[in-house]
């Protein structure tokens, strides 16, 4: 939830920043592209931590067993 929350807060001072040279679309398109891959990257990233996390999990129930 953190991860996310400061993504959309990055994104919006971003947009902001763009927003005060609305003329340079090619700058805005860019950024675009950018933030997007920066949040499949985090939501991959989160994706992986979250499987690790369940494989531990796992691996200490048989250990325990």
């Amino acid at each position: 939830m953190y991860g996310y929350t400061y993504l959309e807060t990055h994104k919006q001072q971003s947009l902001m920043k763009v927003d005060a040279e609305p003329n340079l679309p090619i700058v805005r398109w860019l950024l675009s592209i950018m933030s997007t891959k920066q949040w499949i990257l985090m939501k991959i990233s989160r994706i992986d931590a979250m499987k690790r996390e369940m494989e531990g999990k796992a691996a200490w129930g048989h250990r325990r067993l």
